[in-house]
């Protein structure tokens, strides 16, 4: 129930101070004041008295007394004096522009000075902007007329501003509600939406589940980043062997085959990797000319190319090729891991193995590099057109014909130039022999 107001007389005229004159008799209950809510009588030298009262919406806006009806809201749109519609008065702001209130219109007239001083956007008070104003992606801060760069955000709104001059999307129907432009939130019963999703969130605040380890949730659906292994995820750095992922190892191991595959090594000829040991086993190997004293783990007897004596492996052994394409029946070498399959001989009598797909051995011209090829090797041309036996080259089938440069560099030419030779201070090929530069 509202509170009823002592009978309040009020004065438009301003507080005026105490009199100075001792003698002058002041005036009670001149007026009243209202402060905080609070109303007190003031005599006529300005001296406070006693409480008139207490308002119950607060003081009016000259604050004389208690504002009346309490539910009127004062409107100035529009005016710069006159009521306010509250019993109260419009704030005089023309004086800022230079102009003056017609008390008949309540509108400001005379000439309209701006005021930018110290801004470089939002309004100068006079219906227009202050320059240059604020260039994209970035506000006018109203209270300090400056331009910042501007981010938009719109967490936690459905609608409204995006603080940025643009407006917030309003995702609620996606959900079956509707936005309140006054809280600027989705309202209604949210309906979770988990069609063709199997992660993330329902848009109500709940899940549509979540992914096994390693896995991640991307557009509502898990995915595996790394490699996948049956129905699992490997973690970063592990392979897939068969349906199970693992670390690879060859810590402290010198041969056999880490998961996924991965060699630990060959061992060398006259020895054997020990199954499940991952170790050569050089010592204690028993000769088996006739076959019989090979362990069960290497069943097979081989002549080493390397001892020249007789040993077991794990595989059936074989003859070794030579750099010149030739096969040497006199020995044999046991190739265990199965990506390099093709047992070699290399010139100074070494036996060695190459990978799957390169199976012959050649020295490099000019380096002498031991290295496998995929298809035979050859001895290069020279620019002269005379062949070099010294040596063989590995030249793809795109590029058959394996020269050698004047300046001793190696190289492929095709079918249609076969020859090298030097043009123009470069190596080329060419179709003749003879240009040698």
């Amino acid at each position: 129930m509202r509170i009823v107001l002592v009978l309040i007389v009020a004065s438009g005229a301003s507080l005026l101070p105490a009199c100075s004159d001792s003698a002058k008799e002041c005036t009670p209950n001149d007026r009243t004041v209202c402060k905080e809510g609070v109303v007190h009588w003031v005599d006529s030298c300005g001296n406070q008295g006693e409480k008139a009262g207490d308002c119950e919406c607060g003081c009016n806006t000259d604050f004389s007394g208690c504002k009346d009806p309490c539910d009127c809201t004062p409107d100035c749109t529009g005016s710069c004096c006159g009521d306010d519609g509250c019993k109260g008065t419009c704030p005089d702001n023309c004086a800022d522009t230079g102009q003056t209130c017609n008390p008949q219109t309540c509108l400001c007239e005379g000439i309209c000075v701006p005021d930018c001083e110290n801004r470089e956007c939002g309004p100068d008070g006079c219906g227009d902007t202050c320059p240059p104003g604020c260039e994209a992606g970035e506000t006018c801060l109203a209270a300090t007329g400056q331009c910042e760069t501007c981010i938009p955000s719109c967490a936690g709104r459905c609608c409204g501003t995006n603080l940025c001059g643009g407006t917030c999307p309003d995702n609620c129907a996606d959900t079956g509600q509707t936005c309140n432009p006054q809280t600027c939130l989705c309202e209604g019963a949210c309906v979770p939406d988990c069609e063709n999703r199997e992660c993330g969130p329902d848009d109500c605040y709940g899940s549509c589940g979540t992914c096994e380890p390693n896995f991640v949730c991307e557009a509502g659906q898990c995915t595996c980043p790394t490699v996948l292994c049956g129905e699992a995820c490997c973690a970063e750095g592990k392979v897939c062997d068969g349906n199970t992922c693992c670390l690879p190892d060859c810590t402290d191991k010198q041969c056999g085959t880490e998961c996924g595959g991965m060699s630990c090594g060959m061992c060398p000829q006259g020895s054997f990797c020990a199954q499940g040991t991952y170790t050569c086993i050089i010592e204690g190997v028993e000769t088996c000319w006739d076959g019989s004293q090979c362990p069960s783990a290497s069943p097979y007897c081989l002549f080493s190319c390397r001892e020249q004596a007789s040993r077991c492996c794990e595989i059936q052994p074989d003859h070794p090729m030579q750099v010149n394409g030739a096969v040497d029946d006199s020995c044999e070498v046991c190739c265990t891991n199965p990506d390099y399959p093709h047992p070699v001989l290399w010139p100074g009598g070494e036996p060695a193995c190459c990978a799957a797909g390169y199976p012959y051995p050649f020295e490099t011209c000019g380096a002498a590099e031991q290295q496998c090829c995929s298809t035979l090797p050859a001895p290069p041309r020279l620019c002269d057109g005379t062949v070099d036996t010294s040596c063989v080259q590995c030249c793809p089938d795109s590029y058959p014909h394996p020269v050698r440069y004047p300046d001793g560099s190696a190289g492929c030419c095709n079918a249609a130039y076969p020859y090298p030779c030097v043009l123009n201070d470069s190596n080329h090929c060419c179709e003749d022999p003879g240009q040698c530069g």
